[in-house]
């Protein structure tokens, strides 16, 4: 078996013999993806995990499923059926809401977790926290108003 191969003109050609192909399909090894495998719970993919990171600016409506964390600014409404973290590094505005919410940065407007609200060292909130657990550590900042009210009335309040 033989090959060849066309050059501006110049045919060149070689003979390869059985254990040069081998040779030849042995080097050409695929790449091992550095993706893990997804795992599967109760029939369901996981839900997917979303960064916007430095040097985004969102404005407007914003709906999803998963984990979004935000490292750069956003204005407007999001809605979130997971996991909210706003970082250290981001200013965000408007009305927030997801099943949890974890704030390290810089928030103007209203927070709604239906879960749990977490104010972390560096967080700075002007404006009203709903939900039905806070933890907020030292040094966080609260200016506005903060109701406590059980899961099942902000779930279904969250429905109309």
């Amino acid at each position: 078996m033989g090959f060849s191969i066309t050059v501006s003109g110049i045919v060149l050609s070689r003979a390869i013999t059985a254990k040069r192909r081998y040779r030849m399909a042995f080097w050409s090894k695929k790449k091992k993806s550095t993706i893990p495998a997804a795992r599967v719970t109760n029939g369901e993919m996981p839900a997917e995990e979303t960064l916007i990171g430095a040097g985004w600016r969102l404005k407007g409506r914003v709906y999803g499923k998963g984990t979004v964390v935000f490292q750069q600014a956003f204005e407007g409404e999001l809605e979130i059926q997971g996991q909210l973290t706003i970082d250290s590094s981001a200013t965000v505005k408007g009305m927030f809401r997801s099943e949890e919410i974890h704030i390290r940065g810089t928030v103007e407007g209203s927070l709604e977790g239906t879960r749990m609200v977490t104010l972390e060292t560096s967080a700075r909130v002007d404006g009203d926290v709903t939900t039905p657990r806070l933890q907020m550590m030292a040094g966080a900042c609260l200016n506005g108003n903060l109701t406590m009210e059980a899961p099942q009335a902000s779930l279904e309040r969250q429905r109309t």
